[in-house]
């Protein structure tokens, strides 16, 4: 149902008809509006909103110039624009065309929706799917960073081939952010796709579909750091992880209660460190099944997770260097941990590499399960004192 105000046989949306009746009964609608065909759009929501959109910037330097586009005011004919910027109404929506636009920067309250890719391939976007590279020697970082962008729902992000940093720190500090585009279509990810990319949005409670099934390096890095209204994390269908893919990803998320579940069979180095650090409401922590882990895999995870009174099953018998370091470092109500380690590899020195500081900060009574050796738990001086030890042997 299209959200508005019932005016006799009329239904409305803000100024716009959607749909009329004759007699209780349908006889007309407005067609849906393909997001995907239409150019990108800016909706103010202030008074007086300014839409700037600039060129790509050289490394080291800021944006500088305003690149040349034409736009469209609440349906007009188009206009041309070189190097000036747009200043519409509350109301009032703009749409625009462009090529080489690489940062838009947005002054005052909006909306925004339409395709992203006709900022990038002018007249042509319809159908693109590649997210171009940069020219040499030119740095990408936030598309709409800093802008005071409250829906993003409707803004289509088409791209299926991914390049380097391609949407790093798109919307970073944009604090009115409730809505992000509702899907990032692509399945595979490369290098920094997208590192940061929501970071400090304190006001987002609707994060998008995640579809990659095959991560690069440092992908989803710092994705939703201090999100503090995220309630809901999307799905991470990935069952392979790379280095570091997602370190950080939930930092600070202080109004997550659940975390999504984790279906990789195979882990990169440092993938989950510091994960969900922070997280003082997440109540239930996802399965970790892998046995067979890497460097720092796991390292500080769940730090800070004040809510978690039970943490996962720890399955593997053979521990790394600092595969489970401050894992659950100040899990102040944390009382109960299963870990079946029986042994540590040659990439540490001793059981210290892999679980330092793994317990500090728990509950003070508490249970754990695992195997002895000798008659104790090869783990015993890294388990508090005054938890009670349970024996699966």
């Amino acid at each position: 149902m299209i959200l508005g105000k019932n005016i006799g046989n009329v239904f409305s949306e803000g100024r716009e008809i959607q749909r009329v009746f004759s007699y209780g009964r349908l006889v007309w609608e407005k067609n849906r509006i393909d997001y995907n065909t239409t150019a990108f759009t800016v909706v103010a929501l202030d008074d007086t909103v300014v839409v700037e959109p600039y060129y790509a910037r050289k490394q080291g330097t800021s944006y500088e110039t305003i690149g040349d586009f034409k736009y469209s005011i609440n349906g007009s004919e188009w206009q041309e624009s070189y190097g000036n910027g747009i200043q519409i109404k509350r109301n009032d929506t703009v749409n625009i065309i462009s090529s080489d636009i690489w940062y838009c920067k947005i002054t005052g309250l909006c909306d925004i929706s339409g395709n992203i890719m006709s900022l990038i391939y002018g007249d042509d976007f319809v159908g693109q799917t590649v997210y171009p590279e940069l020219p040499n020697g030119y740095y990408r970082m936030g598309f709409f960073q800093d802008c005071d962008i409250r829906n993003a729902a409707n803004l289509v992000l088409p791209a299926t081939t991914l390049t380097f940093e391609c949407y790093a720190g798109m919307f970073r500090n944009c604090t009115s952010l409730t809505h992000a585009p509702k899907i990032l279509p692509a399945t595979t990810l490369t290098t920094y796709c997208y590192v940061g990319m929501f970071r400090n949005c304190t006001s987002l409670t609707a994060p998008p579909k995640i579809s990659a099934v095959t991560l690069d390096m440092y992908c989803c890095q710092r994705m939703f750091q201090n999100c503090t209204s995220l309630t809901t994390a999307p799905e991470l269908p990935a069952i392979r992880t790379a280095d570091e893919c997602y370190a950080h990803m939930f930092l600070n998320c202080s109004s997550l209660t659940s975390a999504p579940a984790l279906p990789a069979t195979s882990l990169g180095q440092a993938c989950y460190a510091d994960m969900f650090g922070g997280c003082t409401s997440l109540t239930t922590a996802p399965a970790l099944p892998v046995k067979t882990l890497n460097y720092n895999c796991y390292s500080q995870m769940f730090r800070g997770c004040t809510s978690l009174t039970a943490a996962p099953e720890l399955p593997a018998t053979t521990l790394v260097y600092n595969c489970y370091a401050y894992m659950f470092e100040g899990c102040s109500n944390l009382n109960y941990l299963k870990c079946k380690a029986t042994k540590y590899d040659t990439s540490a020195e001793s059981y210290t590499e892999c679980v330092n500081g793994w317990l500090s900060g728990v509950s003070p009574t508490g249970t754990f399960v695992g195997y002895r050796i000798g008659g104790e738990s090869p783990l015993k001086d890294h388990i508090p004192s005054t938890w009670t030890v349970e024996y699966l042997n």
